[in-house]
């Protein structure tokens, strides 16, 4: 009857009619519990609807206040679990809750209400709040109360979209301005935006809560000293950026004076500690303005030290200007000063080294010996202008030739480790458990290739009772396709365990009786009998998972390693990495080319190319050597074209596409022709050497129109600043007569890996792939960076995680594994070095640095690829110079005469407008002159110069270059 009842009130929409109902419930609210639920459950349903012009749209089942009605009957009878997952818009309104709480509270309302402390939307306002509190249904919660008083001075207007600005609301209760306001400045809050996006009818402007405290505190209203020491407090809280910086404004706008400043000392040189670096700078100013009118501030030296170790160039400056108006006092130890300004000996920033040099010199004349011992510690750091000004000071310094035979010691320690580590091998069937337990999580980029040399090679050992020992590595292949996608797992994991599920099906299929823990493992996460039906399973991957083309190859690879599983052949994988990370030996590749000659099998093309892409030669004539004595055939014509001089074009065979790996291969490291013959794509898809350009665009910023209801041109103009790939056709443009040969006569290359090195979609887990599938062509990246230029670096700004990871994790492997970056790589590191994610510009860094050392890198073209993206100011100059300071400059004098190529290759093709920080590029570029004891002699470059010199801001600083 009762649930009749209610259904009824519900289905009629009857809103007035839910308060009287459940008021006549008393004690048999439960009874309806479970059909409030189910009523609930149904009218919270999406169905289908066909619009007036024939499209469908979703739409809830739910009509007028029926949900609401439902939520009341919820507040009424549930408890807070249960209501939580009914509620409904309006439900905690003043209208609602007026005609209930007065008859029922519910012991939990005062917790439900106060969790919207945590919440960005709040369903009721700060006077109702105060009611409910009034009147004992809540307990009052400070926090709570700091978000919801910022909007108590707005209020919506009779014009549509417009607001009224009220301070005199916060008059209407005494306990506001007695005890409430004062939350705002002790919990964290959106005070400083609470006007942000509202349109008034006054016209007023942003600043209305500032505007309210000077009103209140010129009142009277509030106690000024107290406004001022609570504003102080705030902006020492560890609020948000964004709020500790209205609360130094505020202080500002308060305009505090000398007498209140003193009151104030100790808050004061508290904010000096302020994440805020507005606050930070603010508080210097007015400590240096203190100093000077005689204000006494124990302790602030020891503040001080603080600050003047700051990354903020602002903050360094304002630190140093206190410490000058110290020196002016007759009894401050100058000594004592010199020692605390000498910390700014280490700033990056030739401005700041320069004034705390002269700062020195000035008045460290009594305290020689001690700050000579300070001062020379930081010799290597110093600017050539801060190093004359402090000449007195230095003691003699190491020899640059130890320095540099150091670095080049340790340089050389560690490319011998990344480059040249030679990979366990797996042996026996144990060491194969071990590496199944661990190759679907990524552990290792080589994993995938081990695992599958290792099931081909031992394969006599799967049988019997070490069958079922497989389980675990089985279950771990479920996991990893059951849970989606895991931190740390690609599309490669995946790949991989769909290969280990059909190759488990195929053991199933051919020894039944001894494979019964495998069976059970697949009627648990599939059902019975299901291993039958992921045979053709890895066949379908691509389709399942992802479209880009760039995984084919190793869906090729397993495709081909399951085909010589199924037919018993213990051949092993020519393309299984023996040197870290992806490397194979000469001796490694012949040995194992021969045992397929030993057997009369062809290898797989797939892992031929890949083999060959990753070939290490490391002795010049090795591999003809080997090949001639231990291989017949085209197998030893591929690896002696490979390892010969001679550009002369070959006698090809049935196995085009290694052959075209191969003169890929050869024009990288002897600048061989590409045999482009052998395939229908165009050179730019086998190379990497895509055209590209970044330009500026500017573009008015959109604003959300209310009136309009609809995004429209607001008056701030924004520039966008793009990197652009260009990507032609992908196959050649053939005449219709030789397409139609082709479909009679093989004349063009199928199955080559470069058909696929593309990346489709948007960028998600291919973080988790992209050192792999960068270590399929290790010698010719550029395929694939040109890839993850387009997708990741269009901006000099990572919006998305995934693409910052993609960005990183190919870093990392141009780093462990690369040895060549060619044309797209060489644009890959420009961009990174001023991209805004300082992991990503100091991998780039690194990278430069390791290859300045090991002869690989060209800073010359690096410098011209830097120089073109700043023509459109791609990143901010600023990146790259601190860049240069913080992790390039004065490592070597090989990488000192480097880093001047570099500059000066991105000086001449700069534009011949200087953008900002250009004078900050040139004061480094005058320091590497001095170092390197060389002369701006490039006529391209003087002329940039002298273009420059025409800058009042420049005229100096290319003069002293030019000289």
């Amino acid at each position: 009857m009762l649930a009749k009842q209610l259904a009824e009130i519900v289905e009629n929409d009857q809103l007035d009619e839910i308060v009287p109902f459940l008021q006549k419930l008393g004690d048999k609210k439960k009874e309806i519990i479970p059909f409030l639920k189910k009523l609930h459950k149904e009218y919270s349903q999406y169905i289908q609807e066909v619009r007036s012009d024939g499209g469908i749209s979703m739409s809830p089942l739910a009509k007028g206040d029926q949900l609401l009605i439902l939520s009341i009957a919820a507040f009424v009878c549930c408890d807070e679990k249960s209501f939580s997952s009914m509620y409904g818009a309006f439900t905690l309104s003043k209208p609602v809750m007026d005609k209930i709480l007065p008859w029922y509270c519910p012991s939990w309302f005062s917790s439900f209400v106060n969790k919207y402390a945590q919440a960005d939307y709040i369903p009721f306002n700060y006077e109702l709040y105060l009611e409910w509190i009034e009147s004992k249904y809540v307990q009052e919660s400070d926090e709570l109360i700091a978000k919801l008083l910022p909007s108590y001075i707005f209020q919506s207007s009779s014009e549509k979209f417009k607001h009224i600005y009220a301070p005199q609301n916060l008059l209407k209760y005494p306990v506001t301005l007695s005890h409430h306001i004062w939350k705002i400045f002790q919990y964290e809050n959106f005070i400083h935006g609470s006007d942000r996006y509202m349109s008034f009818s006054d016209g007023s402007k942003e600043g209305r809560w500032i505007k309210t405290f000077q009103e209140l505190t010129e009142k009277e209203h509030l106690d000024r000293k107290h406004v001022l020491r609570e504003t102080l407090l705030a902006t020492n809280r560890n609020f948000n950026q964004a709020l500790s910086g209205w609360f130094s404004q505020l202080f500002i706008e308060l305009k505090p004076d000398l007498e209140e400043l003193n009151d104030l000392r100790s808050e004061l040189l508290g904010s000096l500690n302020s994440n805020s670096s507005k606050q930070v700078n603010t508080t210097l100013k007015l400590l240096k303005s203190m100093i000077a009118r005689g204000s006494c501030l124990d302790n602030l030296k020891d503040y001080l030290n603080i600050t003047i170790n700051s990354n903020i160039k602002s903050i360094v400056l304002g630190t140093l200007a206190c410490i000058e108006e110290m020196a002016k006092r007759e009894t401050v130890d100058k000594g004592d000063l010199c020692h605390l300004a000498s910390s700014a000996l280490v700033n990056t920033d030739e401005a700041v080294q320069l004034r705390a040099a002269k700062f020195i010199k000035k008045y460290g004349g009594g305290s020689y010996k001690s700050l000579s011992q300070t001062i020379s510690a930081f010799g290597d750091s110093l600017f050539i202008d801060s190093k004359s000004v402090l000449s007195s000071f230095l003691k003699e310094e190491k020899s640059d030739l130890l320095i540099e035979l150091k670095y080049q010691e340790e340089s050389n320690e560690n490319t011998t480790n990344n480059d040249f580590e030679r990979l366990a091998s797996v042996d026996t069937f144990e060491e194969l458990l071990f590496l199944a337990s661990q190759a679907f999580d990524n552990n290792e980029s080589w994993h995938l290739e081990h695992l599958c040399n290792a099931l081909l090679l031992l394969q006599e050992h799967i049988k019997g009772d070490n069958i079922n020992k497989l389980a675990p590595a089985l279950q771990q292949a479920f996991k990893v396709l059951r849970n989606s996608f895991r931190i740390g797992t690609g599309f490669l994991d995946h790949l991989l365990a769909t290969f280990f599920l059909e190759y488990s099906a195929t053991i199933i299929e051919r020894f039944p009786s001894a494979s019964t823990d495998l069976q059970k493992l697949f009627n648990k996460y599939l059902g019975e009998q299901s291993w039958k039906q992921t045979l053709g399973l890895l066949s379908q991957w691509q389709q399942q998972h992802n479209k880009s083309a760039t995984y084919q190859p190793f869906k090729t690879l397993l495709l081909d390693v399951l085909n010589f599983l199924k037919q018993s052949v213990a051949v092993p994988l020519l393309c299984c990495p023996d040197f870290y990370p992806c490397r194979i030996s000469v001796p490694t590749l012949v040995e194992r080319l021969k045992k397929y000659q030993a057997k009369g099998i062809q290898p797989s093309i797939t892992d031929f190319q890949i083999a060959v892409s990753r070939i290490l030669i490391t002795d010049a004539g090795e591999l003809t050597r080997l090949a001639e004595s231990q291989l017949t055939g085209e197998h030893k014509d591929i690896l002696v074209y490979l390892d010969s001089e001679t550009s002369c074009k070959p006698a090809v065979g049935r196995l085009k596409p290694v052959w075209l790996v191969a003169s890929i291969q050869k024009s990288i490291k002897k600048n061989g022709n590409i045999l482009s013959h052998l395939t229908a794509l165009r050179t730019e898809y086998l190379t990497g050497n895509f055209t590209w350009n970044a330009h500026a665009e500017k573009r008015y910023l959109q604003v959300y129109d209310r009136e309009q209801q609809k995004y429209i041109d607001g008056k701030e103009v924004v520039t966008d600043r793009e990197l652009r790939i260009n990507f032609p056709d992908k196959f050649k443009a053939q005449p219709s007569i030789k397409t139609l040969l082709n479909k009679f006569a093989d004349d063009t290359s199928e199955g080559s890996i470069y058909d696929s090195l593309e990346i489709s979609g948007w960028i998600s887990v291919e973080a988790f792939d992209i050192k792999r599938l960068l270590y399929l062509t290790p010698d010719n990246p550029s395929p694939i960076l040109s890839q993850v230029v387009s997708k990741c670096l269009n901006f000099s700004k990572c919006w998305e995680e995934p693409e910052k990871r993609v960005v990183s994790q190919a870093l990392e492997a141009l780093l462990e594994g690369a040895t060549d970056h060619g044309e797209m790589g060489t644009l890959f590191i420009a961009a990174c070095m001023l991209n805004s994610d300082k992991t990503i510009a100091n991998y780039a860094a690194e990278i430069w640095v390791r290859g300045i050392s090991a002869g690989a890198i060209d800073s010359e073209k690096l410098g011209e690829t830097l120089g073109k993206l700043e023509q459109h100011e791609y990143g901010p100059l600023k990146r790259l110079t601190d860049l240069m300071l913080n992790t390039m400059f004065k490592l070597s004098t090989k990488h000192s005469l480097a880093l001047e190529t570099l500059i000066v290759s991105c000086i001449i093709e700069m534009a011949d407008e200087p953008i900002n920080n250009t004078k900050k590029l040139l004061d480094l570029y005058r320091e590497l002159l001095l170092i390197n004891k060389s002369k701006a002699s490039h006529p391209a470059l003087i002329e940039k110069l002298n273009q420059w010199k025409a800058n009042t801001g420049l005229k100096k600083v290319v003069e002293s270059i030019l000289q």
